[in-house]
């Protein structure tokens, strides 16, 4: 009697093992640059990599939502385009915010690539609830809330590897809009 192959994913994330489905949506399991490898053992540090790691002053973005101070800066860093999305509540404008993210994992759109994010943890926060791996049965984007203030997600992106253009989008809530409208 033949036994089932172990199904292991390199992503520790994964839960092909226990649901059968790939956590980052392939169909087909051999599609999957995770599946069928090894998750990597941990690396230990020695008290020299420590020393050396601790020496270094490198400064990452915290990858939450930029405030408008933050957007500033990367205003005056490179060429940039600003993207205001307004609407009324539940039509959809967080989704779309979180859509332009996730069409550039694919690969180019419309001439352009993904380069960087200095806001990647907030859009893979956004994606969540409507991926697999939220293991919901329908796909959802959380709102934003009227307290969140104006703040801004960040798409680093290439155009023909030649030239960079920062997109800094705003994701209002439905509430600002409708208190616009009412005044």
């Amino acid at each position: 009697m033949a036994v089932a192959p172990e199904k292991k994913c390199s992503n520790p994330e994964c839960t092909v093992a226990t649901t059968g489905r790939c956590v980052e949506g392939f169909a087909e399991l051999t599609d999957c640059p995770h599946y069928g490898r090894e998750i990597p053992a941990t690396v230990e540090t020695t008290d020299d990599a420590s020393k050396l790691a601790s020496d270094a002053e490198l400064e990452l973005p915290s990858g939450e939502p930029l405030s408008v101070a933050a957007a500033t800066d990367i205003l005056r860093a490179h060429a940039n385009r600003v993207i205001a999305v307004i609407g009324p509540m539940e039509s959809g404008k967080t989704t779309l915010v979180a859509s332009l993210y996730d069409v550039f994992q694919n690969g180019l759109f419309g001439g352009f690539s993904f380069m960087s994010s200095e806001t990647l943890p907030a859009f893979e926060q956004r994606c969540h609830l409507a991926r697999a791996a939220s293991n919901r049965t329908t796909p959802n984007t959380e709102r934003t809330s009227r307290s969140h203030g104006l703040k801004f997600y960040h798409l680093g992106l290439s155009l023909d590897h030649v030239r960079r253009v920062d997109l800094l989008l705003s994701d209002r809530s439905g509430e600002d809009f409708r208190v616009a409208a009412d005044s």
